[in-house]
């Protein structure tokens, strides 16, 4: 913003001449530092909602997500996790899981899984 103010000081002060080349590079330098200064702030306001809307989608999906990790067992020694009844619909119950697998289930049942 500063150096949109400066340049239109500058014209104040020193007048361009009748030469169109002087009055051309202050047009240009006129309209392009304003939107060289916006350009940035876009980036950041569409960064910024970007991430609104993702933090919202992982907040409306955290409960059901904590709800079915937190009624899974893990067995150390045979290195699986499961559950031990029904806990969501398309959550396998009394079937062995790799991590990974249950992994998969708990990020799906949030609904993290398509972010």
């Amino acid at each position: 913003m500063l150096l949109y103010v400066l340049c239109i000081d500058s014209l104040r002060i020193h007048p361009p001449s009748g030469s169109p080349g002087q009055v051309t590079v202050y047009l240009i330098g006129l309209f392009i530092v304003p939107v060289g200064l916006s350009v940035p702030l876009v980036a950041i306001l569409i960064a910024a909602v970007k991430r609104s809307n993702r933090s919202g989608k992982v907040l409306a999906g955290r409960n059901r997500a904590r709800g079915v990790w937190s009624h899974a067992y893990y067995c150390h020694r045979c290195g699986v996790a499961y559950w031990p009844y029904p806990t969501e619909p398309g959550v396998p119950h009394r079937v062995p899981l790799a991590p990974s697998q249950f992994r998969w289930h708990v990020w799906n049942t949030g609904g993290y899984a398509k972010l």
